[in-house]
Protein backbone atom coordinates (compact mmCIF):
# COMPACT_ATOMS: atom_id res chain seq x y z
CA UNK A 1 0.00 0.00 0.00
CA UNK A 2 1.67 3.43 -1.16
CA UNK A 3 1.25 6.04 1.56
CA UNK A 4 -1.14 7.78 0.14
CA UNK A 5 -3.18 5.08 0.81
CA UNK A 6 -2.02 4.69 3.89
CA UNK A 7 -3.15 8.06 5.33
CA UNK A 8 -6.21 7.70 3.42
CA UNK A 9 -7.39 4.51 4.56
CA UNK A 10 -6.76 6.02 8.39
CA UNK A 11 -8.84 9.06 7.30
CA UNK A 12 -11.36 6.49 6.08
CA UNK A 13 -11.00 4.48 9.98
CA UNK A 14 -11.46 8.52 11.70
CA UNK A 15 -14.72 9.18 9.58
CA UNK A 16 -16.07 5.90 10.54
CA UNK A 17 -15.48 7.16 13.87
CA UNK A 18 -17.58 10.50 13.30
CA UNK A 19 -14.13 11.77 13.45
CA UNK A 20 -13.85 13.62 9.51
CA UNK A 21 -12.31 16.92 9.37
CA UNK A 22 -14.01 19.72 9.00
CA UNK A 23 -14.64 21.88 6.52
CA UNK A 24 -12.40 24.90 8.67
CA UNK A 25 -9.99 22.20 9.50
CA UNK A 26 -9.22 21.23 6.13
CA UNK A 27 -8.74 24.93 5.00
CA UNK A 28 -6.14 25.31 7.71
CA UNK A 29 -4.11 22.09 6.84
CA UNK A 30 -4.38 21.80 2.85
CA UNK A 31 -1.18 21.63 1.31
CA UNK A 32 -1.09 21.24 -2.58
CA UNK A 33 -3.90 19.19 -4.52
CA UNK A 34 -7.24 18.59 -3.92
CA UNK A 35 -9.85 15.79 -5.52
CA UNK A 36 -13.92 16.53 -5.29
CA UNK A 37 -15.29 13.33 -5.89
CA UNK A 38 -19.22 12.22 -4.93
CA UNK A 39 -20.03 9.16 -2.74
CA UNK A 40 -22.80 7.64 -0.60
CA UNK A 41 -20.35 6.18 1.80
CA UNK A 42 -22.46 8.69 4.26
CA UNK A 43 -25.33 6.43 3.98
CA UNK A 44 -27.87 6.14 0.97
CA UNK A 45 -27.68 9.64 -0.54
CA UNK A 46 -24.81 11.02 -2.09
CA UNK A 47 -22.35 14.10 -0.91
CA UNK A 48 -19.61 15.54 -2.34
CA UNK A 49 -15.72 14.61 -0.82
CA UNK A 50 -12.71 16.21 -1.18
CA UNK A 51 -9.53 14.66 -0.18
CA UNK A 52 -6.06 16.57 -0.11
CA UNK A 53 -3.82 14.46 -2.65
CA UNK A 54 -0.33 15.18 -0.34
CA UNK A 55 -2.06 14.30 3.53
CA UNK A 56 -4.88 12.35 2.61
CA UNK A 57 -7.35 14.40 4.64
CA UNK A 58 -11.00 13.97 3.46
CA UNK A 59 -13.84 16.05 4.35
CA UNK A 60 -17.52 15.74 3.37
CA UNK A 61 -18.17 19.46 1.68
CA UNK A 62 -21.82 19.40 1.13
CA UNK A 63 -23.39 17.17 3.81
CA UNK A 64 -26.92 16.79 2.65
CA UNK A 65 -29.28 14.93 3.52
CA UNK A 66 -30.52 14.40 0.01
CA UNK A 67 -27.94 14.51 -3.27
CA UNK A 68 -25.21 16.03 -4.49
CA UNK A 69 -24.02 15.82 -7.96
CA UNK A 70 -21.79 17.61 -10.52
CA UNK A 71 -18.55 18.92 -8.33
CA UNK A 72 -16.28 21.36 -10.43
CA UNK A 73 -13.56 23.54 -9.21
CA UNK A 74 -13.08 26.96 -10.02
CA UNK A 75 -10.05 28.08 -12.03
CA UNK A 76 -7.96 29.53 -9.64
CA UNK A 77 -8.52 26.71 -7.24
CA UNK A 78 -10.25 28.17 -3.98
CA UNK A 79 -13.82 27.28 -4.36
CA UNK A 80 -16.06 23.86 -5.50
CA UNK A 81 -19.12 24.80 -7.12
CA UNK A 82 -21.72 22.02 -7.13
CA UNK A 83 -25.27 20.63 -7.79
CA UNK A 84 -27.62 20.11 -4.40
CA UNK A 85 -31.40 18.33 -4.31
CA UNK A 86 -33.61 19.03 -1.74
CA UNK A 87 -37.27 17.96 -1.66
CA UNK A 88 -38.17 18.30 -5.42
CA UNK A 89 -35.82 20.99 -6.66
CA UNK A 90 -32.21 21.38 -7.64
CA UNK A 91 -29.78 24.05 -7.02
CA UNK A 92 -26.43 24.92 -7.69
CA UNK A 93 -24.36 25.47 -4.75
CA UNK A 94 -20.71 27.48 -4.25
CA UNK A 95 -18.36 26.83 -0.98
CA UNK A 96 -15.10 28.23 -0.36
CA UNK A 97 -11.95 26.39 0.90
CA UNK A 98 -13.20 26.40 5.04
CA UNK A 99 -16.54 28.36 4.35
CA UNK A 100 -20.02 27.61 4.07
CA UNK A 101 -22.34 26.28 0.91
CA UNK A 102 -24.06 29.56 -0.65
CA UNK A 103 -26.84 28.88 -2.52
CA UNK A 104 -26.06 30.85 -6.17
CA UNK A 105 -29.09 29.89 -8.54
CA UNK A 106 -32.06 30.20 -5.66
CA UNK A 107 -34.76 29.83 -8.17
CA UNK A 108 -37.77 27.19 -7.34
CA UNK A 109 -37.06 25.81 -10.98
CA UNK A 110 -33.90 23.11 -11.11
CA UNK A 111 -30.63 24.40 -11.77
CA UNK A 112 -27.78 21.66 -13.04
CA UNK A 113 -24.83 21.54 -14.93
CA UNK A 114 -22.31 24.29 -13.39
CA UNK A 115 -19.18 25.93 -15.14
CA UNK A 116 -17.06 28.37 -14.05
CA UNK A 117 -15.42 31.35 -15.79
CA UNK A 118 -11.64 31.01 -16.17
CA UNK A 119 -11.41 34.15 -13.84
CA UNK A 120 -13.87 32.27 -11.56
CA UNK A 121 -15.87 35.49 -11.19
CA UNK A 122 -18.35 33.70 -12.97
CA UNK A 123 -20.64 30.87 -12.78
CA UNK A 124 -22.65 29.17 -16.00
CA UNK A 125 -25.22 26.98 -14.97
CA UNK A 126 -28.22 25.22 -16.63
CA UNK A 127 -32.13 26.03 -15.61
CA UNK A 128 -35.50 25.82 -16.94
CA UNK A 129 -36.73 28.83 -14.65
CA UNK A 130 -38.04 30.50 -17.89
CA UNK A 131 -39.71 27.82 -19.06
CA UNK A 132 -37.38 26.54 -21.66
CA UNK A 133 -33.61 24.54 -20.55
CA UNK A 134 -31.60 27.64 -20.74
CA UNK A 135 -27.93 28.44 -20.26
CA UNK A 136 -27.38 31.23 -17.48
CA UNK A 137 -24.32 32.85 -16.62
CA UNK A 138 -24.28 34.32 -12.93
CA UNK A 139 -21.49 36.99 -12.20
CA UNK A 140 -20.31 36.33 -8.47
CA UNK A 141 -19.10 39.57 -7.93
CA UNK A 142 -22.30 41.66 -9.31
CA UNK A 143 -25.21 39.50 -8.81
CA UNK A 144 -25.91 39.82 -12.26
CA UNK A 145 -27.87 36.69 -13.88
CA UNK A 146 -27.82 36.27 -17.64
CA UNK A 147 -29.47 34.12 -20.31
CA UNK A 148 -26.96 33.78 -22.75
CA UNK A 149 -28.53 30.85 -24.87
CA UNK A 150 -32.35 32.30 -25.43
CA UNK A 151 -33.54 29.55 -27.65
CA UNK A 152 -36.55 27.49 -27.77
CA UNK A 153 -34.44 24.46 -27.68
CA UNK A 154 -33.10 22.43 -25.02
CA UNK A 155 -29.95 23.81 -24.12
CA UNK A 156 -27.25 22.28 -21.87
CA UNK A 157 -23.58 21.25 -20.71
CA UNK A 158 -21.97 25.14 -21.04
CA UNK A 159 -18.11 25.33 -21.20
CA UNK A 160 -15.65 27.80 -21.11
CA UNK A 161 -12.97 28.26 -23.28
CA UNK A 162 -9.91 29.40 -21.03
CA UNK A 163 -9.32 32.85 -23.16
CA UNK A 164 -13.05 34.15 -21.39
CA UNK A 165 -14.11 35.07 -25.00
CA UNK A 166 -16.72 31.77 -25.59
CA UNK A 167 -18.95 30.13 -24.09
CA UNK A 168 -19.49 26.66 -25.81
CA UNK A 169 -22.97 25.01 -25.07
CA UNK A 170 -25.47 21.74 -26.83
CA UNK A 171 -29.08 22.64 -28.36
CA UNK A 172 -31.61 20.03 -28.97
CA UNK A 173 -33.17 21.50 -31.71
CA UNK A 174 -35.00 19.02 -34.22
CA UNK A 175 -34.45 15.58 -34.24
CA UNK A 176 -30.56 16.15 -33.57
CA UNK A 177 -28.23 18.12 -31.00
CA UNK A 178 -25.57 20.04 -31.74
CA UNK A 179 -22.52 22.25 -30.46
CA UNK A 180 -22.85 26.52 -30.43
CA UNK A 181 -20.39 28.68 -29.45
CA UNK A 182 -21.62 32.14 -28.05
CA UNK A 183 -19.20 34.84 -27.63
CA UNK A 184 -19.52 36.74 -24.39
CA UNK A 185 -18.45 40.23 -25.63
CA UNK A 186 -20.94 40.53 -28.84
CA UNK A 187 -23.38 37.81 -27.89
CA UNK A 188 -22.68 36.07 -31.60
CA UNK A 189 -23.37 32.87 -32.09
CA UNK A 190 -21.94 30.10 -34.28
CA UNK A 191 -22.77 26.84 -34.85
CA UNK A 192 -19.77 24.14 -34.71
CA UNK A 193 -21.10 21.36 -35.64
CA UNK A 194 -23.63 20.99 -38.80
CA UNK A 195 -24.09 17.55 -39.55
CA UNK A 196 -27.23 15.59 -38.73
CA UNK A 197 -25.96 13.98 -35.63
CA UNK A 198 -26.48 14.43 -31.66
CA UNK A 199 -23.44 16.09 -30.22
CA UNK A 200 -22.72 16.17 -26.73
CA UNK A 201 -19.51 16.86 -24.15
CA UNK A 202 -17.83 19.99 -25.54
CA UNK A 203 -14.29 20.54 -24.09
CA UNK A 204 -11.98 22.99 -25.08
CA UNK A 205 -8.12 22.88 -25.43
CA UNK A 206 -6.15 24.89 -22.79
CA UNK A 207 -5.23 27.32 -25.79
CA UNK A 208 -8.78 27.96 -26.82
CA UNK A 209 -7.52 26.57 -30.49
CA UNK A 210 -9.93 23.60 -30.48
CA UNK A 211 -12.96 22.14 -29.05
CA UNK A 212 -13.04 18.94 -28.59
CA UNK A 213 -16.96 17.09 -28.34
CA UNK A 214 -18.92 13.44 -28.58
CA UNK A 215 -20.37 12.95 -31.63
CA UNK A 216 -22.94 10.08 -32.31
CA UNK A 217 -23.30 10.24 -36.61
CA UNK A 218 -23.85 6.55 -37.07
CA UNK A 219 -24.42 3.36 -34.70
CA UNK A 220 -21.12 4.55 -32.42
CA UNK A 221 -19.87 7.82 -30.74
CA UNK A 222 -16.64 8.99 -32.10
CA UNK A 223 -14.19 12.04 -30.26
CA UNK A 224 -14.52 15.09 -32.60
CA UNK A 225 -11.69 17.62 -33.33
CA UNK A 226 -12.71 21.34 -33.94
CA UNK A 227 -10.12 23.69 -35.17
CA UNK A 228 -11.04 27.60 -34.42
CA UNK A 229 -8.20 28.50 -36.78
CA UNK A 230 -8.63 26.41 -39.66
CA UNK A 231 -12.38 25.62 -39.17
CA UNK A 232 -11.43 21.95 -40.16
CA UNK A 233 -13.22 19.17 -38.38
CA UNK A 234 -11.18 15.85 -37.55
CA UNK A 235 -12.73 12.66 -36.55
CA UNK A 236 -10.04 11.72 -33.72
CA UNK A 237 -11.12 8.40 -32.72
CA UNK A 238 -12.10 6.56 -35.87
CA UNK A 239 -13.06 3.52 -34.72
CA UNK A 240 -16.22 1.49 -35.03
CA UNK A 241 -16.53 1.41 -30.89
CA UNK A 242 -17.86 3.89 -28.98
CA UNK A 243 -15.53 6.48 -27.84
CA UNK A 244 -16.89 9.49 -24.98
CA UNK A 245 -15.37 11.46 -22.03
CA UNK A 246 -12.49 12.98 -24.17
CA UNK A 247 -10.30 15.19 -20.72
CA UNK A 248 -7.21 17.28 -21.84
CA UNK A 249 -4.31 17.40 -20.29
CA UNK A 250 -2.90 20.65 -18.86
CA UNK A 251 -0.67 21.32 -21.94
CA UNK A 252 -2.85 20.54 -24.55
CA UNK A 253 -0.68 17.52 -26.01
CA UNK A 254 -2.72 15.05 -25.23
CA UNK A 255 -6.16 13.80 -25.16
CA UNK A 256 -7.70 11.00 -22.92
CA UNK A 257 -10.98 9.68 -23.27
CA UNK A 258 -13.12 6.00 -22.72
CA UNK A 259 -13.55 3.64 -25.12
CA UNK A 260 -14.81 -0.07 -25.47
CA UNK A 261 -13.39 -1.22 -28.78
CA UNK A 262 -11.23 -3.69 -26.30
CA UNK A 263 -14.48 -5.27 -25.26
CA UNK A 264 -14.68 -3.35 -21.94
CA UNK A 265 -14.30 0.30 -20.88
CA UNK A 266 -11.05 1.15 -21.39
CA UNK A 267 -8.90 4.78 -20.63
CA UNK A 268 -7.12 5.90 -23.66
CA UNK A 269 -4.59 8.84 -24.28
CA UNK A 270 -3.77 10.62 -27.26
CA UNK A 271 -0.28 11.92 -28.14
CA UNK A 272 -0.83 14.64 -30.74
CA UNK A 273 2.68 15.16 -31.17
CA UNK A 274 3.21 11.27 -31.82
CA UNK A 275 -0.31 10.54 -33.24
CA UNK A 276 0.18 7.44 -30.77
CA UNK A 277 -3.14 6.21 -29.25
CA UNK A 278 -2.40 4.23 -25.91
CA UNK A 279 -4.47 2.08 -23.61
CA UNK A 280 -3.68 3.32 -20.55
CA UNK A 281 -6.04 1.89 -18.21
CA UNK A 282 -5.87 -1.62 -19.33
CA UNK A 283 -7.71 -3.30 -17.03
CA UNK A 284 -10.69 -6.04 -17.70
CA UNK A 285 -12.66 -3.77 -15.23
CA UNK A 286 -14.95 -0.77 -16.43
CA UNK A 287 -12.70 2.15 -16.77
CA UNK A 288 -14.38 5.66 -17.51
CA UNK A 289 -14.33 9.04 -17.38
CA UNK A 290 -10.66 10.61 -17.30
CA UNK A 291 -9.52 13.35 -15.24
CA UNK A 292 -6.03 14.85 -15.85
CA UNK A 293 -3.92 15.84 -12.58
CA UNK A 294 -2.73 19.71 -12.77
CA UNK A 295 0.66 18.79 -13.35
CA UNK A 296 -0.52 15.79 -16.36
CA UNK A 297 1.69 13.37 -14.68
CA UNK A 298 -1.57 11.36 -13.41
CA UNK A 299 -5.12 10.48 -14.21
CA UNK A 300 -8.29 10.21 -12.09
CA UNK A 301 -11.00 7.96 -13.22
CA UNK A 302 -13.90 5.65 -12.11
CA UNK A 303 -13.30 1.80 -12.43
CA UNK A 304 -15.74 -0.88 -11.29
CA UNK A 305 -13.75 -4.13 -10.87
CA UNK A 306 -14.84 -7.26 -12.81
CA UNK A 307 -16.14 -8.58 -10.22
CA UNK A 308 -20.47 -8.98 -9.96
CA UNK A 309 -21.39 -6.61 -7.80
CA UNK A 310 -18.55 -4.56 -7.65
CA UNK A 311 -19.00 -0.68 -6.69
CA UNK A 312 -17.07 1.89 -8.58
CA UNK A 313 -13.90 3.23 -7.07
CA UNK A 314 -12.17 6.39 -7.85
CA UNK A 315 -8.75 5.08 -9.11
CA UNK A 316 -5.47 7.08 -9.95
CA UNK A 317 -3.07 5.99 -12.31
CA UNK A 318 0.79 7.43 -12.31
CA UNK A 319 1.25 7.60 -15.95
CA UNK A 320 5.07 7.64 -15.59
CA UNK A 321 5.66 4.54 -12.93
CA UNK A 322 2.46 3.04 -14.03
CA UNK A 323 1.49 2.46 -10.08
CA UNK A 324 -2.23 2.78 -9.20
CA UNK A 325 -4.13 3.86 -6.04
CA UNK A 326 -7.24 3.03 -5.06
CA UNK A 327 -8.39 6.56 -3.71
CA UNK A 328 -11.83 6.38 -2.73
CA UNK A 329 -11.03 2.77 -1.26
CA UNK A 330 -14.47 2.07 0.16
CA UNK A 331 -15.81 -1.30 -1.89
CA UNK A 332 -19.32 -0.72 0.25
CA UNK A 333 -20.22 2.35 -1.51
CA UNK A 334 -20.54 3.82 -5.27
CA UNK A 335 -17.76 6.59 -5.69
CA UNK A 336 -17.97 8.64 -9.16
CA UNK A 337 -18.37 12.69 -10.57
CA UNK A 338 -14.50 13.59 -9.99
CA UNK A 339 -13.07 16.66 -10.21
CA UNK A 340 -9.13 18.12 -9.36
CA UNK A 341 -7.63 21.07 -8.54
CA UNK A 342 -4.47 22.94 -7.14
CA UNK A 343 -4.74 24.92 -4.23
CA UNK A 344 -4.57 28.40 -5.33
CA UNK A 345 -4.71 27.67 -9.26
Amino acid sequence: MTSIAARFMLVLLLAGLGLVATARAFSQNTSGELLAFLSNRAGGHYNVYVVDMLSGLLVNFSRDIERSSSPVWSPDGTRLAYVTRHVSNTDVYVVSLGGRPVNISQHSAPDTQPAWSPDSQRLAFVSIRDGQQEIYVADLVTGALTNISRHSGQDRAPAWSPDGRWLAFVSRRGMTSQIFVHELATGSRRLISGHEAFDDTPVWSPDSRFLAYVSWQSRNTEIMLYDFETGRETNLSRHIANDNSPAWSPDGTRLAFWSNRTGNLEIYVYDFETGILTNVSNHPGTDSSPVWSPDGSRLAYVSIPNINGANPEIVVLDLVSGRRTNLSNNPTSHNHSHAWTQVGG
